[in-house]
């Protein structure tokens, strides 16, 4: 915990183990940043790796996003199974609350470099649902690794 901090602004939020600090929280994830993009505007979504798939709920379930998403089938395969397995562990480790105070700025200061160094901790999320999963793995399409497509072929 930091050393000049308020044990009580922390409580029940942050645990320390072997001298590392973690927040005691069911997990979120720091989703695409939503105002750089007009989604709506976008007509394709090209995923070139199966962990480049992980933002993809929040984009094709979340935004105006109606384009097409082209991947390989590997990519598809290995993703899928990837958000999969991360969304089963997830709900087999409920973790019932949601903790926000150490993401508040004068508290994120205050916390080790691995918390304080955090990305827009206020704009997180929690993970997608299955239902989002499923929907948004129905909008991808396989392509194969040197096909040619032409134009908006949905």
């Amino acid at each position: 915990m930091p050393r000049d901090s308020n044990d009580s602004l922390f409580e029940g939020e942050l645990r320390e183990c072997s001298g590392r600090v973690f927040v005691d929280s069911a997990p979120e994830f720091c989703p695409p940043e939503f105002g750089l993009v007009n989604y709506s505007e976008v007509d394709v979504i090209l995923i070139s790796n199966y962990l480049c798939m992980t933002a993809l709920p929040y984009i094709t379930e979340h935004t105006g996003f109606h384009g097409i998403v082209y991947a390989t089938e590997p990519t598809l395969q290995i993703g899928k199974l990837f958000m999969e397995e991360m969304l089963q562990y997830i709900e087999r480790t409920p973790q019932y609350k949601k903790s926000s105070r150490w993401k508040q700025s004068d508290v994120l200061k205050l916390l080790p470099p691995m918390l304080s160094d955090s990305f827009k901790p206020q704009t997180w999320k929690q993970c997608f649902t299955a239902k989002d999963l499923h929907n948004c793995l129905a909008k991808i399409q396989a392509v194969g690794f040197v096909e040619k497509r032409v134009g908006n072929s949905k």
